[in-house]
């Protein structure tokens, strides 16, 4: 994240190929999940799925049709992933993240806390359950590792292990942790301003960016690839090579702006390139966002590899991702991702209340739903108070909708 967050100021400040690309999660990995069953060509010919799709090319606006098409097609995903994760962290940056914590908690001592220079890994292991369309959401996750995570004296702590369960239901959210010996949980509306400002964010850091950019077009490592904002720009199909003896497509697109070409002084013209085979069902094996024709040549924001695909729900899905992210051309990858996928089930169904969550007895429950927020511990005589071992009958318990 803190990558990301260096990434956007330097990019945003660019100018508008930055503030857009951003937005050109639009028309990009979309391209994957869409199984291609059939496109007519402006000749009247038609593609199907399984025939030599590669000794033929399709017009500008067949493939924009496609890919309309493809971001509509997971409408449920169920999965578990692993996230391997790193980031470099530079003798500057951890000079600056110590200044920023010294700043931030003066009464604390950080002498003895020496940020790490290098490579930090940080790894997590999620179970998702995501209703796409409608915004439900389950995610557990188990994460491990930290490059802010201190101790007591402000030491980092090394091989450090965190839990979070997060439900979004229809119209409430829902946050759990483990921490002091109870359940910390957190229950707020989906329209409350806290979760409407922190939600996308908080999206990235459970990984559904990451999942989702495979069929959300252009996704790039700015915005995240669901809930876009929409942004004055189109995409010009610029090129498209096919090597018929593999099937290979390559499509070049240039990035526009109010309808022209998106030249930005310093950085160059934004452009997007996959690597995708239509027959048999469209999978799509390589994705890169650069900036070329600048002073400093190519410069490559985000590059993504897709491979080991299952075929679930009528849709080809990669089990192996790997996303390298360069804010504003830097040498080092920040970060360098990569995702292993099992259990992967597209457009199935859930079990009945899968969206909907109730803390159990013990936690400590933080309720924003009303003007006032309350606190109460589920299953005690007092609410204020922990309970007793005993599951008390009748006690105020919360539930997801």
């Amino acid at each position: 994240m803190c990558a990301l967050n260096l990434l956007r100021p330097a990019l945003l400040s660019a100018n508008r190929c930055v503030r857009i690309a951003v937005a050109a999660t639009f028309i990009s990995a979309a391209l994957w999940w869409f199984n291609y069953t059939a496109i007519a060509s402006a000749s009247g010919r038609t593609l199907v799925a399984g025939s030599p799709a590669a000794s033929h090319t399709l017009a500008a606006a067949q493939w924009k049709s496609l890919l309309r098409d493809a971001a509509k097609r997971i409408s449920t995903l169920r999965l578990q992933a692993a996230f391997r994760r790193q980031l470099y962290i530079s003798p500057a940056v951890a000079r600056q993240l110590k200044d920023g914590l010294e700043r931030g908690f003066p009464n604390q001592s950080f002498k003895d806390f020496h940020p790490r220079v290098g490579r930090v890994v940080r790894s997590q292991l999620i179970h998702l359950d995501w209703a796409v369309a409608r915004g439900l959401v389950n995610v557990r996750r188990i994460q491990t590792g930290g490059v802010t995570a201190l101790g007591p004296s402000g030491k980092l702590r090394s091989g450090l292990t965190r839990a979070s369960i997060w439900v979004v239901g229809r119209r409430f959210y829902w946050w759990a942790y483990p921490g002091g010996g109870v359940w910390n949980v957190s229950v707020g509306r989906r329209n409350g301003a806290w979760f409407t400002g922190a939600w996308p964010y908080t999206s990235r850091g459970l990984g559904l960016f990451d999942i989702s950019v495979y069929w959300v077009p252009f996704a790039t490592p700015i915005v995240p690839a669901v809930g876009l904002t929409k942004l004055p720009l189109s995409y010009r199909l610029a090129s498209q090579k096919i090597d018929s003896s593999t099937g290979l497509i390559r499509l070049r697109y240039i990035e526009l702006y109010d309808g022209k070409v998106n030249r930005v002084p310093g950085i160059g013209t934004c452009e997007y390139l996959y690597v995708l085979r239509l027959a048999g069902g469209l999978q799509i094996y390589h994705k890169i966002w650069e900036a070329v024709g600048g002073p400093k040549g190519t410069i490559r924001f985000f590059e993504a590899d897709f491979k080991k695909f299952v075929k679930t729900g009528g849709i080809w899905f990669p089990t192996r991702i790997r996303e390298r992210n360069w804010p504003n051309g830097a040498k080092h990858a920040q970060p360098d991702e990569t995702i292993t996928i099992k259990h992967v089930v597209v457009n199935g169904s859930f079990p009945r209340n899968t969206f909907r969550y109730t803390p159990p007895f013990g936690a400590m429950v933080t309720d924003t739903r009303t003007k006032h927020a309350s606190i109460y511990f589920v299953g005690s005589k007092n609410p204020k108070i922990p309970p007793t071992t005993v599951p008390a009958v009748g006690t105020k318990r919360g539930a997801g909708k």
